[in-house]
Formats: structure tokens, sequence, C-alpha cells
């Protein structure tokens, strides 16, 4: 999926690993107009994951093409350049994740068997679970809960995202 060249400039600080942001103005994320989600790649290990390109450390959905998958099958270079050890970047599965929008909430469903992380908390198997802006998305593998790919959920467009106690 490609990403509107306007939004590099809303990207161009890069984030601390965990840094909570906050979305000043709206924004479009996307090509298309609507509650687009941003996924991008906040900690990576062994990654400066600030040096590399946008399109390498982010992904972009608009909702009228949902469900929207993340894996290794969907997003092969993207991985690659976060996850470059072979051996770690198996337990990204080839369809890990699937992202969903059900007006007026984007909700992540887990497809593996992988541990995966939403806010710090297991994300449950196969359930609709609501995202928020803001939020974290975890890849864990040997060591357990400990995320070895941290991705940030950012959602522009209407501002009925999912309440913000929502992970």
């Amino acid at each position: 999926p490609a990403l509107a060249p306007a939004l590099a400039p809303a990207l161009a600080p890069a984030l601390a690993v965990g840094e909570a942001f906050a979305i000043e103005q709206p924004m479009s994320l996307c090509e298309e107009g609507g509650s687009e989600i941003l996924l991008e790649a906040v900690q990576a290990c062994d990654v400066d994951v600030a040096s590399l390109p946008l399109h390498l450390r982010s992904c972009c959905w608009a909702p009228d093409r949902s469900p929207h998958a993340f894996g290794r099958h969907e997003q092969p270079e993207m991985l690659k350049a976060l996850v470059p050890d072979d051996n770690l970047r198996n337990y990204v599965s080839r369809f890990h994740f699937e992202l969903v929008y059900q007006a007026p909430t984007w909700y992540i469903r887990k497809l593996t068997y992988n541990i995966l992380t939403v806010g710090g908390a297991f994300a449950p198997q196969s359930e609709l679970y609501p995202l928020s802006d803001g939020a974290a998305i975890g890849f864990c593998g040997p060591q357990g809960m400990q995320p070895f790919l941290t991705l940030q959920v950012r959602i522009s467009g209407p501002r009925d995202a999912a309440p913000a106690g929502a992970p």
C-alpha cells in the first residue's frame, strides 16, 4: 500500500521507544479520505528504525478495503528491513494479524499462534480487539513478552476511533 508523500513531514521527528504521541491536527495518512490507519515501527531489535525510509518502517490503509492483512506474505520488504535476522523474522507469521474497520472503530484480529501484544496485553486469538490511536502492537519471539518489534498505531480521520482507554 502506498503512502501519501505529504505524510513524510508529519512523521519526521522519530519517536523514542514506547513514546506516545498525539495528533494535534487532522491529517491524511493515505491517499484516500476517511478513517485511515497507519502502523509505524518504533522499535526493532538491532535496527535503528529512525534511519529507515518511511516505506520500510510504516504501512497505511484506508477503511474501504478492510480487512487488511499484516505479515511476512503481505509486507516482505518492510519486515526484512525491520527484522534482518531470518530466525527472528520467522516469529512473524505469513498472515500474523488483520486490521478490520467497522465504523467508527478499527480492530485487530490475531491470526497466528505466535505471541502478539496490544498495549502490553496478550491479543486474543481470532477475536476482534479494538485499537486506539497510539496503541503499541508487539511481536514477541524467544524472549516471551519482550517484543522484538513494536508498531505504533496512528488513526486519522473521524475522531470517533476507539475510546482513549482502549489499548
